[in-house]
Protein backbone atom coordinates (compact mmCIF):
# COMPACT_ATOMS: atom_id res chain seq x y z
CA UNK A 1 0.00 0.00 0.00
CA UNK A 2 1.31 3.28 -0.63
CA UNK A 3 3.02 5.80 2.04
CA UNK A 4 2.05 9.10 2.28
CA UNK A 5 3.42 11.68 0.75
CA UNK A 6 5.31 14.25 3.23
CA UNK A 7 6.98 16.76 0.42
CA UNK A 8 4.36 19.19 -0.69
CA UNK A 9 4.35 21.81 -3.42
CA UNK A 10 4.77 25.26 -2.32
CA UNK A 11 2.11 26.96 -4.82
CA UNK A 12 -0.86 26.08 -6.14
CA UNK A 13 -1.06 24.55 -10.20
CA UNK A 14 -3.52 24.04 -12.94
CA UNK A 15 -6.75 26.63 -12.39
CA UNK A 16 -6.04 27.60 -8.96
CA UNK A 17 -2.71 29.14 -9.97
CA UNK A 18 -4.31 31.19 -12.53
CA UNK A 19 -7.18 31.95 -9.63
CA UNK A 20 -4.63 32.57 -7.51
CA UNK A 21 -2.81 34.92 -10.08
CA UNK A 22 -6.28 36.60 -10.26
CA UNK A 23 -6.60 37.52 -6.68
CA UNK A 24 -2.68 38.69 -5.93
CA UNK A 25 -2.96 42.35 -6.36
CA UNK A 26 -3.50 44.20 -3.23
CA UNK A 27 -6.61 44.29 -1.15
CA UNK A 28 -7.93 45.14 2.35
CA UNK A 29 -9.04 41.96 3.00
CA UNK A 30 -7.12 38.81 2.84
CA UNK A 31 -6.88 35.20 2.66
CA UNK A 32 -4.04 33.43 3.62
CA UNK A 33 -4.09 30.15 2.73
CA UNK A 34 -2.86 26.93 1.15
CA UNK A 35 -3.74 25.07 -1.75
CA UNK A 36 -3.29 21.05 -0.51
CA UNK A 37 -5.68 22.30 2.53
CA UNK A 38 -9.56 21.67 2.23
CA UNK A 39 -10.71 24.05 4.84
CA UNK A 40 -8.74 26.84 2.64
CA UNK A 41 -10.96 25.63 -0.03
CA UNK A 42 -14.37 25.63 1.87
CA UNK A 43 -13.34 29.38 2.11
CA UNK A 44 -12.16 30.05 -1.12
CA UNK A 45 -14.86 28.47 -2.49
CA UNK A 46 -17.01 30.98 -0.79
CA UNK A 47 -15.28 33.90 -1.94
CA UNK A 48 -15.81 32.83 -5.04
CA UNK A 49 -19.61 32.43 -4.90
CA UNK A 50 -20.11 35.82 -3.09
CA UNK A 51 -17.79 37.75 -5.76
CA UNK A 52 -15.87 39.52 -2.63
CA UNK A 53 -12.76 41.29 -4.11
CA UNK A 54 -9.82 39.56 -1.76
CA UNK A 55 -5.77 39.04 -2.18
CA UNK A 56 -5.13 35.47 -2.09
CA UNK A 57 -1.62 34.51 -0.17
CA UNK A 58 -0.01 30.96 -0.22
CA UNK A 59 1.20 30.44 2.31
CA UNK A 60 4.31 27.71 2.02
CA UNK A 61 3.75 24.83 4.97
CA UNK A 62 7.59 25.01 5.29
CA UNK A 63 8.68 28.38 5.90
CA UNK A 64 5.95 31.01 6.98
CA UNK A 65 6.16 34.79 6.34
CA UNK A 66 7.06 36.74 9.40
CA UNK A 67 3.95 38.98 8.60
CA UNK A 68 1.93 35.95 8.97
CA UNK A 69 3.13 34.63 11.90
CA UNK A 70 2.61 38.04 13.71
CA UNK A 71 -1.18 37.96 12.50
CA UNK A 72 -1.70 34.32 13.35
CA UNK A 73 1.26 33.03 15.43
CA UNK A 74 -0.14 29.32 15.45
CA UNK A 75 0.38 29.62 12.05
CA UNK A 76 -2.47 27.63 10.72
CA UNK A 77 -4.62 27.85 7.37
CA UNK A 78 -6.84 28.86 6.65
CA UNK A 79 -6.86 32.73 7.96
CA UNK A 80 -8.72 35.45 6.93
CA UNK A 81 -7.25 39.30 7.36
CA UNK A 82 -10.11 41.25 7.96
CA UNK A 83 -9.47 45.04 7.24
CA UNK A 84 -10.33 47.54 10.68
CA UNK A 85 -10.30 50.63 8.39
CA UNK A 86 -11.71 51.18 5.10
CA UNK A 87 -8.37 52.31 4.06
CA UNK A 88 -7.50 48.66 4.88
CA UNK A 89 -4.05 49.88 6.26
CA UNK A 90 -4.02 47.25 9.26
CA UNK A 91 -6.46 44.03 9.53
CA UNK A 92 -7.33 41.80 12.27
CA UNK A 93 -6.88 37.61 12.35
CA UNK A 94 -10.02 35.06 12.07
CA UNK A 95 -9.21 31.89 11.92
CA UNK A 96 -11.32 28.46 11.28
CA UNK A 97 -12.97 27.86 8.25
CA UNK A 98 -16.62 26.86 9.66
CA UNK A 99 -16.21 30.72 11.04
CA UNK A 100 -14.90 32.16 8.17
CA UNK A 101 -17.67 31.66 5.51
CA UNK A 102 -20.15 32.41 7.91
CA UNK A 103 -18.46 35.64 8.09
CA UNK A 104 -18.59 36.25 4.66
CA UNK A 105 -22.18 35.42 4.20
CA UNK A 106 -23.13 37.71 6.60
CA UNK A 107 -20.71 40.79 6.09
CA UNK A 108 -21.08 40.52 2.45
CA UNK A 109 -24.39 40.10 2.27
CA UNK A 110 -25.44 43.00 -0.21
CA UNK A 111 -26.62 40.93 -3.36
CA UNK A 112 -26.56 44.42 -4.98
CA UNK A 113 -22.52 44.51 -4.41
CA UNK A 114 -21.67 40.59 -3.94
CA UNK A 115 -23.03 37.49 -5.10
CA UNK A 116 -25.87 35.58 -4.22
CA UNK A 117 -27.01 34.51 -0.39
CA UNK A 118 -25.76 31.21 0.63
CA UNK A 119 -27.89 31.03 3.89
CA UNK A 120 -31.47 31.01 3.40
CA UNK A 121 -33.50 34.42 4.54
CA UNK A 122 -35.84 31.77 6.59
CA UNK A 123 -35.07 32.16 10.28
CA UNK A 124 -36.22 27.99 10.75
CA UNK A 125 -34.26 27.47 7.13
CA UNK A 126 -31.22 28.90 8.24
CA UNK A 127 -31.01 27.49 11.49
CA UNK A 128 -31.98 23.53 9.61
CA UNK A 129 -29.10 24.57 7.68
CA UNK A 130 -26.08 25.47 9.93
CA UNK A 131 -27.49 22.30 11.54
CA UNK A 132 -26.54 20.13 8.97
CA UNK A 133 -23.19 22.28 8.32
CA UNK A 134 -22.75 21.25 11.99
CA UNK A 135 -23.56 17.54 10.80
CA UNK A 136 -21.11 17.36 8.41
CA UNK A 137 -17.86 18.99 10.52
CA UNK A 138 -18.87 16.73 13.69
CA UNK A 139 -20.08 13.40 12.05
CA UNK A 140 -18.72 13.25 7.76
CA UNK A 141 -15.57 14.99 8.14
CA UNK A 142 -14.32 12.72 11.60
CA UNK A 143 -15.40 9.79 9.74
CA UNK A 144 -13.28 10.35 6.59
CA UNK A 145 -10.65 10.75 8.17
CA UNK A 146 -11.12 8.02 10.80
CA UNK A 147 -11.05 6.26 7.57
CA UNK A 148 -8.24 7.23 5.75
CA UNK A 149 -5.63 6.76 9.11
CA UNK A 150 -7.31 3.47 9.68
CA UNK A 151 -3.98 0.78 10.65
CA UNK A 152 -4.11 -2.40 10.87
CA UNK A 153 -3.70 -1.91 14.99
CA UNK A 154 -6.80 -0.11 15.38
CA UNK A 155 -9.85 -2.02 17.75
CA UNK A 156 -12.06 -1.30 14.34
CA UNK A 157 -11.66 -2.71 11.27
CA UNK A 158 -11.61 -1.00 7.90
CA UNK A 159 -14.70 -2.05 6.96
CA UNK A 160 -16.41 -0.74 10.02
CA UNK A 161 -14.89 3.04 9.36
CA UNK A 162 -16.31 2.85 5.96
CA UNK A 163 -19.96 1.97 7.04
CA UNK A 164 -19.63 4.49 9.75
CA UNK A 165 -18.61 6.92 6.46
CA UNK A 166 -21.43 5.86 4.39
CA UNK A 167 -23.89 6.03 7.37
CA UNK A 168 -23.25 9.83 8.13
CA UNK A 169 -23.43 10.15 4.23
CA UNK A 170 -26.34 8.89 3.90
CA UNK A 171 -28.27 10.80 7.26
CA UNK A 172 -27.33 14.02 4.90
CA UNK A 173 -28.20 12.96 1.79
CA UNK A 174 -31.77 11.88 3.23
CA UNK A 175 -32.34 15.36 4.25
CA UNK A 176 -31.20 16.83 0.94
CA UNK A 177 -34.19 18.60 -1.33
CA UNK A 178 -35.18 15.77 -3.92
CA UNK A 179 -34.93 17.87 -6.87
CA UNK A 180 -31.79 18.97 -6.58
CA UNK A 181 -29.33 19.36 -7.89
CA UNK A 182 -27.58 20.81 -4.03
CA UNK A 183 -29.06 20.37 -0.93
CA UNK A 184 -31.83 22.98 -0.39
CA UNK A 185 -32.53 23.12 -4.14
CA UNK A 186 -31.30 24.83 -7.06
CA UNK A 187 -29.26 27.14 -5.59
CA UNK A 188 -25.54 26.75 -3.82
CA UNK A 189 -25.66 27.14 -0.05
CA UNK A 190 -22.91 27.29 2.66
CA UNK A 191 -24.01 23.29 3.67
CA UNK A 192 -23.00 22.31 0.27
CA UNK A 193 -19.62 24.23 0.68
CA UNK A 194 -19.05 23.09 3.79
CA UNK A 195 -18.96 19.38 2.20
CA UNK A 196 -17.15 19.60 -0.95
CA UNK A 197 -13.65 20.11 -0.36
CA UNK A 198 -14.18 16.04 1.26
CA UNK A 199 -16.20 14.73 -1.35
CA UNK A 200 -13.64 16.06 -4.20
CA UNK A 201 -10.93 13.98 -1.68
CA UNK A 202 -12.31 10.85 -1.71
CA UNK A 203 -10.14 9.61 -4.24
CA UNK A 204 -7.79 9.29 -1.26
CA UNK A 205 -9.64 6.77 0.00
CA UNK A 206 -9.72 4.44 -3.44
CA UNK A 207 -5.94 5.10 -3.42
CA UNK A 208 -4.62 4.35 -0.23
CA UNK A 209 -7.10 2.12 1.25
CA UNK A 210 -7.70 -1.62 0.53
CA UNK A 211 -10.86 -1.90 -1.17
CA UNK A 212 -11.59 2.48 -1.21
CA UNK A 213 -14.97 4.51 -0.80
CA UNK A 214 -16.54 1.30 -2.48
CA UNK A 215 -20.00 3.41 -3.39
CA UNK A 216 -23.10 0.99 -3.63
CA UNK A 217 -25.04 0.42 -6.48
CA UNK A 218 -27.61 2.88 -7.30
CA UNK A 219 -31.04 2.19 -7.55
CA UNK A 220 -33.37 -0.37 -5.63
CA UNK A 221 -33.22 0.60 -1.91
CA UNK A 222 -29.99 2.77 -2.39
CA UNK A 223 -32.07 5.85 -3.92
CA UNK A 224 -29.71 7.82 -1.48
CA UNK A 225 -26.45 7.32 -3.47
CA UNK A 226 -28.46 8.17 -6.69
CA UNK A 227 -28.95 11.62 -5.00
CA UNK A 228 -25.65 11.30 -3.89
CA UNK A 229 -24.14 11.20 -7.91
CA UNK A 230 -26.44 13.94 -8.91
CA UNK A 231 -25.16 16.04 -6.55
CA UNK A 232 -21.47 15.03 -7.13
CA UNK A 233 -21.91 15.69 -10.68
CA UNK A 234 -23.34 19.07 -10.05
CA UNK A 235 -20.13 19.83 -7.62
CA UNK A 236 -17.91 18.65 -10.50
CA UNK A 237 -19.24 21.12 -12.71
CA UNK A 238 -19.38 24.25 -10.66
CA UNK A 239 -17.00 26.64 -11.82
CA UNK A 240 -15.72 27.99 -8.41
CA UNK A 241 -15.19 24.32 -7.25
CA UNK A 242 -12.74 23.90 -10.76
CA UNK A 243 -11.21 27.25 -10.16
CA UNK A 244 -10.14 26.45 -6.43
CA UNK A 245 -9.32 22.76 -7.33
CA UNK A 246 -5.02 22.21 -8.43
CA UNK A 247 -4.13 19.47 -10.98
CA UNK A 248 -3.56 16.09 -9.39
CA UNK A 249 -0.62 15.15 -11.64
CA UNK A 250 1.48 17.69 -9.44
CA UNK A 251 2.49 14.08 -7.89
CA UNK A 252 3.22 10.55 -8.80
CA UNK A 253 0.37 9.12 -7.69
CA UNK A 254 -1.72 12.20 -8.74
CA UNK A 255 -0.46 11.15 -12.56
CA UNK A 256 -2.17 7.48 -11.98
CA UNK A 257 -5.21 8.83 -10.50
CA UNK A 258 -6.12 11.69 -13.00
CA UNK A 259 -8.34 8.90 -15.09
CA UNK A 260 -10.37 7.48 -12.56
CA UNK A 261 -14.03 8.64 -11.17
CA UNK A 262 -12.70 8.79 -7.83
CA UNK A 263 -15.59 9.78 -5.33
CA UNK A 264 -18.56 9.53 -8.42
CA UNK A 265 -17.46 5.84 -9.25
CA UNK A 266 -18.37 2.49 -7.69
CA UNK A 267 -15.17 -0.18 -6.34
CA UNK A 268 -11.96 0.48 -5.71
CA UNK A 269 -9.32 2.50 -8.02
CA UNK A 270 -7.86 0.10 -10.87
CA UNK A 271 -4.32 0.15 -12.95
CA UNK A 272 -5.10 0.98 -16.14
CA UNK A 273 -3.83 -2.13 -18.05
CA UNK A 274 -2.15 -1.86 -21.08
CA UNK A 275 -3.24 -3.54 -24.26
CA UNK A 276 -1.79 -6.74 -25.32
CA UNK A 277 -0.30 -6.29 -28.61
CA UNK A 278 -0.19 -9.55 -31.30
CA UNK A 279 4.05 -10.75 -31.69
CA UNK A 280 4.06 -11.27 -35.70
CA UNK A 281 6.36 -13.56 -37.13
CA UNK A 282 9.34 -12.08 -39.01
CA UNK A 283 9.23 -12.89 -42.80
CA UNK A 284 12.41 -15.01 -43.30
CA UNK A 285 13.66 -12.90 -46.15
CA UNK A 286 12.61 -9.65 -45.51
CA UNK A 287 14.61 -6.62 -43.62
CA UNK A 288 12.10 -3.81 -43.54
CA UNK A 289 8.51 -3.45 -41.81
CA UNK A 290 9.87 -5.07 -38.06
CA UNK A 291 11.38 -2.47 -36.25
CA UNK A 292 10.19 -0.81 -33.67
CA UNK A 293 10.85 2.68 -34.35
CA UNK A 294 8.97 5.35 -32.20
CA UNK A 295 8.42 7.25 -35.14
CA UNK A 296 6.93 4.74 -37.17
CA UNK A 297 9.59 5.12 -39.63
CA UNK A 298 8.74 3.59 -43.63
CA UNK A 299 9.37 0.43 -43.85
CA UNK A 300 12.12 0.21 -46.51
CA UNK A 301 14.19 2.16 -44.09
CA UNK A 302 16.92 0.02 -43.86
CA UNK A 303 19.92 0.48 -41.87
CA UNK A 304 23.39 -0.74 -42.02
CA UNK A 305 23.02 -2.10 -38.00
CA UNK A 306 19.71 -3.94 -38.99
CA UNK A 307 21.59 -5.68 -41.55
CA UNK A 308 24.02 -6.83 -38.62
CA UNK A 309 21.72 -7.95 -36.30
CA UNK A 310 20.66 -11.72 -35.55
CA UNK A 311 17.99 -12.84 -37.65
CA UNK A 312 15.03 -14.46 -35.88
CA UNK A 313 14.68 -18.11 -35.62
CA UNK A 314 11.94 -20.22 -37.86
CA UNK A 315 9.05 -19.41 -35.67
CA UNK A 316 9.72 -15.81 -35.67
CA UNK A 317 9.08 -15.90 -31.90
CA UNK A 318 12.70 -15.04 -30.78
CA UNK A 319 11.62 -11.62 -29.31
CA UNK A 320 9.22 -13.08 -27.54
CA UNK A 321 11.76 -15.06 -25.83
CA UNK A 322 14.32 -12.27 -24.87
CA UNK A 323 11.29 -10.64 -22.90
CA UNK A 324 11.28 -13.64 -20.80
CA UNK A 325 13.59 -13.27 -17.79
CA UNK A 326 14.27 -16.36 -15.76
CA UNK A 327 15.20 -16.64 -12.20
CA UNK A 328 19.18 -16.81 -11.36
CA UNK A 329 19.52 -19.83 -9.26
CA UNK A 330 22.53 -18.36 -8.58
CA UNK A 331 21.88 -15.83 -6.44
CA UNK A 332 21.78 -16.90 -2.54
CA UNK A 333 18.89 -14.87 -0.97
CA UNK A 334 15.45 -16.86 -2.68
CA UNK A 335 13.04 -14.31 -3.64
CA UNK A 336 10.38 -13.49 -0.92
CA UNK A 337 6.70 -14.03 -1.58
CA UNK A 338 4.55 -10.97 -1.93
CA UNK A 339 1.56 -12.65 0.00
CA UNK A 340 -1.14 -10.74 2.38
CA UNK A 341 0.76 -12.45 5.10
CA UNK A 342 3.93 -10.91 4.46
CA UNK A 343 2.50 -7.60 3.83
CA UNK A 344 0.24 -7.43 7.14
CA UNK A 345 3.60 -8.42 8.80
CA UNK A 346 5.68 -6.20 7.19
CA UNK A 347 3.18 -3.80 7.72
CA UNK A 348 2.84 -4.42 11.66
CA UNK A 349 6.76 -4.48 11.88
CA UNK A 350 6.64 -0.76 10.11
CA UNK A 351 4.28 0.17 12.72
CA UNK A 352 6.39 -0.97 15.79
CA UNK A 353 9.41 0.94 14.14
CA UNK A 354 7.50 3.63 13.91
CA UNK A 355 5.63 3.60 17.39
CA UNK A 356 8.94 2.42 18.85
CA UNK A 357 10.29 6.16 17.14
CA UNK A 358 7.20 8.63 18.64
CA UNK A 359 7.63 7.15 22.11
CA UNK A 360 11.66 8.18 21.76
CA UNK A 361 10.63 11.66 20.56
CA UNK A 362 7.83 12.34 23.45
CA UNK A 363 10.21 11.10 25.98
CA UNK A 364 12.81 13.62 24.73
CA UNK A 365 10.00 16.23 24.51
CA UNK A 366 9.05 15.39 28.09
CA UNK A 367 12.62 15.97 29.20
CA UNK A 368 12.80 18.82 31.42
CA UNK A 369 15.37 21.82 30.53
CA UNK A 370 16.42 25.03 32.81
CA UNK A 371 16.00 28.67 30.47
CA UNK A 372 18.27 31.30 32.91
CA UNK A 373 17.10 34.57 31.12
CA UNK A 374 17.21 38.47 31.41
CA UNK A 375 14.63 41.26 30.34
CA UNK A 376 16.48 43.79 27.63
CA UNK A 377 15.81 47.23 27.42
CA UNK A 378 18.81 48.41 26.45
CA UNK A 379 20.19 46.69 29.53
CA UNK A 380 20.16 43.49 30.83
CA UNK A 381 17.89 43.23 33.78
CA UNK A 382 18.10 40.00 35.39
CA UNK A 383 15.39 37.75 35.18
CA UNK A 384 15.77 34.49 36.79
CA UNK A 385 15.07 30.95 35.68
CA UNK A 386 12.45 29.02 33.84
CA UNK A 387 11.70 25.52 34.02
CA UNK A 388 10.63 24.03 30.25
CA UNK A 389 10.12 20.85 28.34
CA UNK A 390 12.16 20.56 25.45
CA UNK A 391 8.69 20.25 23.37
CA UNK A 392 7.83 23.48 24.80
CA UNK A 393 6.97 25.80 22.19
CA UNK A 394 8.54 29.16 22.08
CA UNK A 395 5.66 31.66 23.47
CA UNK A 396 5.19 29.29 26.32
CA UNK A 397 8.46 30.20 27.53
CA UNK A 398 7.40 33.77 26.93
CA UNK A 399 4.32 33.49 28.85
CA UNK A 400 6.47 31.82 31.56
CA UNK A 401 8.65 34.74 31.24
CA UNK A 402 5.66 37.44 31.14
CA UNK A 403 4.35 35.98 34.73
CA UNK A 404 8.41 36.11 36.07
CA UNK A 405 8.10 39.81 35.10
CA UNK A 406 5.25 40.53 36.64
CA UNK A 407 5.90 38.81 39.81
CA UNK A 408 9.23 40.63 40.03
CA UNK A 409 7.50 44.52 38.97
CA UNK A 410 10.43 44.28 36.50
CA UNK A 411 10.68 47.78 35.19
CA UNK A 412 11.18 51.56 35.93
CA UNK A 413 6.89 52.26 36.26
CA UNK A 414 5.81 52.60 39.34
CA UNK A 415 3.10 50.15 37.87
CA UNK A 416 4.67 47.98 36.21
CA UNK A 417 3.91 44.80 37.73
CA UNK A 418 1.01 45.69 36.36
CA UNK A 419 1.68 46.14 33.08
CA UNK A 420 3.66 43.01 32.89
CA UNK A 421 0.42 41.06 33.74
CA UNK A 422 -1.20 42.99 31.07
CA UNK A 423 1.62 42.44 28.30
CA UNK A 424 -0.01 39.91 25.64
CA UNK A 425 2.56 36.83 24.06
CA UNK A 426 2.68 38.06 20.99
CA UNK A 427 4.09 41.21 21.85
CA UNK A 428 7.40 39.89 23.42
CA UNK A 429 10.50 38.11 21.45
CA UNK A 430 12.42 35.70 22.46
CA UNK A 431 16.39 36.72 21.33
CA UNK A 432 18.78 33.93 21.47
CA UNK A 433 22.28 35.59 21.21
CA UNK A 434 21.52 37.67 18.23
CA UNK A 435 19.03 35.25 16.81
CA UNK A 436 15.42 36.69 17.30
CA UNK A 437 13.50 33.17 17.60
CA UNK A 438 9.95 32.69 15.94
CA UNK A 439 6.98 31.55 18.16
CA UNK A 440 5.87 29.05 16.59
CA UNK A 441 8.93 26.78 17.17
CA UNK A 442 9.50 24.34 19.62
CA UNK A 443 12.87 23.56 21.64
CA UNK A 444 12.99 19.84 20.20
CA UNK A 445 13.54 21.13 16.48
CA UNK A 446 17.00 23.32 17.68
CA UNK A 447 18.01 20.26 19.78
CA UNK A 448 16.60 16.90 16.91
CA UNK A 449 18.64 19.67 13.92
CA UNK A 450 21.66 20.78 16.20
CA UNK A 451 20.94 24.22 14.48
CA UNK A 452 23.80 26.44 14.76
CA UNK A 453 24.15 29.87 15.14
CA UNK A 454 26.75 32.67 14.10
CA UNK A 455 29.94 31.50 15.15
CA UNK A 456 28.90 27.79 14.82
CA UNK A 457 27.57 27.31 17.85
CA UNK A 458 24.25 25.53 18.83
CA UNK A 459 21.33 28.13 19.22
CA UNK A 460 19.95 25.77 21.83
CA UNK A 461 22.69 23.28 23.12
CA UNK A 462 20.56 20.41 25.09
CA UNK A 463 20.84 16.66 24.31
CA UNK A 464 18.78 15.36 21.48
CA UNK A 465 19.16 11.71 23.69
CA UNK A 466 16.13 10.17 25.40
CA UNK A 467 16.95 10.80 29.73
CA UNK A 468 17.59 7.53 31.16
CA UNK A 469 14.58 5.93 33.15
CA UNK A 470 14.83 5.56 36.81
CA UNK A 471 12.51 3.70 39.01
CA UNK A 472 10.65 5.32 40.60
CA UNK A 473 9.91 5.42 44.33
CA UNK A 474 6.83 7.10 44.90
CA UNK A 475 4.12 5.34 46.69
CA UNK A 476 0.51 5.71 46.43
CA UNK A 477 -0.07 4.49 50.20
CA UNK A 478 -2.33 7.15 50.75
CA UNK A 479 -4.62 6.18 48.08
CA UNK A 480 -4.42 2.52 48.78
CA UNK A 481 -4.77 3.19 51.84
CA UNK A 482 -8.31 4.70 51.31
CA UNK A 483 -7.33 7.86 52.34
CA UNK A 484 -9.09 10.73 51.14
CA UNK A 485 -6.16 12.74 48.75
CA UNK A 486 -7.72 16.20 47.00
CA UNK A 487 -6.51 17.86 43.89
CA UNK A 488 -4.62 19.82 45.59
CA UNK A 489 -2.39 17.73 47.16
CA UNK A 490 -1.68 15.58 44.10
CA UNK A 491 -0.62 18.43 42.92
CA UNK A 492 1.79 19.30 45.81
CA UNK A 493 2.80 15.74 45.77
CA UNK A 494 3.88 16.07 41.95
CA UNK A 495 5.79 19.21 42.36
CA UNK A 496 7.89 18.09 45.27
CA UNK A 497 8.37 14.86 43.03
CA UNK A 498 10.10 17.20 40.57
CA UNK A 499 13.86 17.72 39.99
CA UNK A 500 15.62 20.80 41.69
CA UNK A 501 15.80 22.94 39.31
CA UNK A 502 19.69 23.36 39.39
CA UNK A 503 20.08 19.78 38.35
CA UNK A 504 18.27 20.18 35.01
CA UNK A 505 19.78 20.61 32.12
CA UNK A 506 21.29 24.23 31.04
CA UNK A 507 20.77 25.70 34.47
CA UNK A 508 24.43 27.26 34.06
CA UNK A 509 23.73 28.85 31.43
CA UNK A 510 24.49 32.52 31.11
CA UNK A 511 21.55 34.27 31.19
CA UNK A 512 22.33 36.96 29.16
CA UNK A 513 22.35 34.67 26.25
CA UNK A 514 18.26 34.20 26.74
CA UNK A 515 16.96 37.95 26.15
CA UNK A 516 13.14 38.56 26.72
CA UNK A 517 11.95 41.46 24.69
CA UNK A 518 9.27 43.75 24.35
CA UNK A 519 8.29 43.78 20.40
CA UNK A 520 7.57 47.32 20.75
CA UNK A 521 10.91 48.20 22.22
CA UNK A 522 12.51 46.69 19.31
CA UNK A 523 10.39 48.67 16.20
CA UNK A 524 11.54 51.94 18.04
CA UNK A 525 15.04 50.62 18.63
CA UNK A 526 15.84 48.29 16.10
CA UNK A 527 18.45 50.64 14.35
CA UNK A 528 20.89 51.11 17.39
CA UNK A 529 23.37 48.66 18.51
CA UNK A 530 22.83 45.65 19.31
CA UNK A 531 19.65 45.05 18.21
CA UNK A 532 20.71 46.25 14.72
CA UNK A 533 22.54 42.90 14.46
CA UNK A 534 20.10 40.95 15.52
CA UNK A 535 18.35 38.42 13.07
CA UNK A 536 14.92 36.09 12.78
CA UNK A 537 15.49 32.92 12.73
CA UNK A 538 15.86 31.22 9.36
CA UNK A 539 16.00 27.65 8.98
CA UNK A 540 17.47 27.43 5.37
CA UNK A 541 20.29 30.23 6.35
CA UNK A 542 23.78 28.76 7.35
CA UNK A 543 24.82 30.98 10.39
CA UNK A 544 28.15 29.05 11.30
CA UNK A 545 29.61 30.83 8.33
CA UNK A 546 27.95 34.43 8.12
CA UNK A 547 30.09 37.44 8.68
CA UNK A 548 28.11 39.59 10.70
CA UNK A 549 26.81 42.73 9.36
CA UNK A 550 25.25 45.82 10.40
CA UNK A 551 21.65 47.02 8.49
CA UNK A 552 24.23 48.64 6.51
CA UNK A 553 25.79 46.24 4.92
CA UNK A 554 29.59 47.24 7.33
CA UNK A 555 31.42 44.22 8.25
CA UNK A 556 32.02 44.82 11.95
CA UNK A 557 35.41 43.94 13.18
CA UNK A 558 35.77 42.29 16.43
CA UNK A 559 39.03 42.70 18.50
CA UNK A 560 41.01 38.79 19.44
Amino acid sequence: MPSVDTSIHSAPSGAAAQLAAHHADEQPLKLYGGWFCPFVQRAWITLEEKKIPHQYVEINPYKKEPEFLRLNPRGLVPTLAVPVNAAGTEQKPLFESSIIIEYLEDAYSDESKYGPRLLPSDPYQKARARLWMDHISTRIIPAFYKFLQHTPDKDFTIDQAREELHGHIKTLVAEMDPEGPWFLGKSMSLVDISLIPWAKRLWLLDYYKPGGFQLPQEGGENNEWTRWSSWIKAVENRESVKNTWSERARSPRGRALSDSAGSAGPGPLKKKLKKKTKNLGKKLLSFGGDDDDDDGGNSDNVTASAASEPSSDKDGALGEKKAKIKANAAVGLAPKAVTKAALRKEAAEREALRREFVALQESIKATEIAIPFVFYDGANIPGGTVRMKKGDFIWVFLDKSRKVGAELGVGEQANAQRAWARVGVDDLMLVRGTVIIPHHYDFYYFVVNKSLGPGGKPIFDYSAEAPIRTASTDSDSDISSGVLVTAAAKAAAAKARQPDVSTLEGFNEDPTLTKVVDRRWYERHKHIYPASTWQEFDPEMDYSAQIRKDTGGNTFFFSK
